[in-house]
């Protein structure tokens, strides 16, 4: 796994879209998917486990150059970048 926390930028054009119109991509433990927490800025992220049918845990990069666990919506994740943005989590 990388060790630095690199974004992938999206052009502005692609926006998010307001959480009820969200749809969960097929989700496969261990598969490689990308998560946004705004402003078109996205990472790379693992699937490490399906909690329920409503949370996931991933992997991501965190701020310090490791890799962090994060519980997040299923339909918070994208298997693009630009479905990630489409997606962005919600605080």
């Amino acid at each position: 796994m990388p060790t630095s926390r690199k974004y992938i930028s999206v052009p502005k054009v692609i926006k998010p879209i307001h959480y009820n119109r969200r749809r969960t991509p097929r989700l496969v433990i261990g598969k490689g998917y990308f998560i946004c927490f705004g402003n078109n800025k996205v990472l790379p992220c693992t699937l490490k486990e399906i909690v329920d049918k409503e949370f996931i845990i991933v992997n991501a990069p965190s701020e310090f150059g490791d890799w962090t666990n994060f519980r997040i919506y299923a339909d918070e994740i994208g298997e693009t970048p630009e479905e990630a943005v489409v997606n962005t989590v919600t605080m």
